[in-house]
């Protein structure tokens, strides 16, 4: 019984880390994915699909949701490194995992990988005109939300640590008229529901979490770009 109530205990701090409560760790709102970017009523979105993408060269710009969501994974990252990470008797070991699966890199990578699949060429422009004037065919809107969210005190008391994970992205296609589509959406939310252990457990149990929707996201994202876009 006390093993138990210690374990509980030590999820109880676990999950007032990465929640937030505590040692605060907080994502800016969702906002339009347009904003600073383009007027949405100037688009016209009526495009389904998009063929013979192989001679077209894409230009993807990133949303302020997804620079919000990128900056709150930086931020997850470091987090673990220190505050969660010397909670644990392996720090060495989450750590390698924490920058695998945080890895910014490695999930734009990814997702970038059906894209430069479909196209001849994909590059990255910080706004829509800069894209057009570097002789970009298409700008990709990337939009990307990546988040957690702390169920506990909704099932309080329960012996099972909730927390959703969230992982959605999409593109919208845009070409120099301002016509829009096909407009590809994503969107994972995967749900952990895993017993309290102790600190190492816990991350590990968080992480995989994290890691299973992403993973989950990669591979819808790539499907539906290869469903939208034709080489």
């Amino acid at each position: 019984m006390r093993v138990e109530t210690a374990a509980r205990a030590i999820a109880v701090l676990f999950s007032l880390i990465v929640s937030g409560c505590g040692l605060a760790l907080t994502k800016a709102p969702l906002v339009d994915r347009y904003q600073g970017l383009v007027d949405r009523s100037e688009l016209r979105q009526s495009r389904a699909r998009i063929e013979g993408a192989k001679t077209k060269v894409l230009a993807v710009v990133f949303s302020k949701n997804t620079q919000a969501s990128l900056t709150f994974n930086a931020e997850l990252n470091q987090r673990f490194h220190s505050t969660i990470g010397s909670m644990t008797l392996n720090h060495e070991a989450i750590g390698s995992d924490v920058d695998i699966v945080l890895s910014e890199q490695g999930l734009l990578g990814a997702l970038f990988v059906p894209l430069k699949a479909a196209f001849k060429e994909v590059r990255l422009a910080g706004s829509i005109p800069e894209a057009f004037e570097g002789g970009a065919d298409y700008v990709g809107v990337l939009d990307l939300d990546l988040n957690y969210i702390s169920l506990d005190s909704k099932y309080t008391p329960s012996p099972i640590m909730h927390i959703d994970h969230i992982a959605n992205c999409s593109i919208n296609f845009i070409d120099g008229e301002l016509v829009a589509g096909p407009d590809v959406v994503a969107n994972v939310r995967y749900k952990q529901e895993t017993e309290p252990k102790f600190p190492d457990a816990n991350n590990r149990d968080f992480i995989f979490a994290v890691k299973q929707a992403r993973s989950a996201l990669i591979k819808s994202f790539a499907a539906e770009v290869k469903a939208a876009v034709s080489p």
